[in-house]
């Protein structure tokens, strides 16, 4: 077989070779994980404010509070602000574990007098996933303002609400394995780089030659290994 035979027989073979290359949504932010363990979040329920005004004349000020669910089961509640349209808690909930497509839900609840019922003034609802797309969450707290959904016509309501993104105590050993790898993976790099700085000081060509500092010391650019 010659030369031109072999090119023809490679491109017929080519023609059957097909790659399916996934599809990006470059317009959808990325949520970037740190970890593949659940995500384990603690809500700081700050403030309202708009809140609808009650009675058959439309003048009494609520008394507000709020009811946190996570997929449809209540978790956590705050106390009661008694007559007050733009009421203030700053409240933790406690801890939550849960998936990255869970869905919070937010309600803002009137307490009536026994025997009544308490009346849902507003509420939302919000995926963890896009709150976590909208700003990545990492040791500090993720403070958003959201618009409720009102019973009343003629008011919108806000919320306040702080997000902190904790660390389980149970995946504190992954966390501290994560930090070793990653220290020693910059150790070694710094090993590596030893026998040129050898012959870094070696070089007697200035234009080749490391710039040196005041202190006499040569700079030399350090980057360690991405993991």
């Amino acid at each position: 077989m010659n030369t031109k035979d072999k090119q023809r027989e490679t491109q017929q073979k080519g023609k059957h070779i097909q790659f399916d290359e996934p599809e990006v949504d470059e317009t959808r932010p990325r949520l970037r994980r740190r970890h593949s363990h659940p995500l384990r979040l603690q809500l700081h329920i700050q403030s309202a404010s708009d809140l609808p005004l009650l009675g058959r004349r439309r003048n009494q000020s609520p008394n507000v509070y709020v009811k946190v669910l996570l997929d449809d089961k209540l978790f956590f509640r705050t106390r009661t602000i008694k007559g007050s349209r733009n009421p203030s808690w700053h409240e933790n909930s406690p801890s939550m574990e849960m998936g990255e497509h869970a869905v919070i839900q937010l309600r803002l609840m009137h307490r009536t007098q026994w025997p009544g019922s308490d009346i849902c003034l507003a509420q939302s609802s919000h995926s963890v996933l896009d709150i976590m797309q909208q700003q990545q969450i990492c040791d500090k707290e993720h403070v958003f303002e959201t618009s409720l959904e009102s019973q009343v016509d003629g008011f919108t309501p806000k919320m306040s609400i702080g997000l902190r993104e904790l660390a389980s105590e149970k995946h504190i050993p992954e966390l501290i394995s994560e930090a070793k790898a990653r220290a020693e993976a910059y150790r070694i790099s710094l090993i590596s780089l030893t026998p040129s700085l050898k012959d870094a000081s070696s070089m007697t060509d200035s234009d080749n030659s490391p710039s040196t500092s005041s202190s006499g010391l040569s700079e030399v650019s350090i980057e360690s290994v991405p993991q």
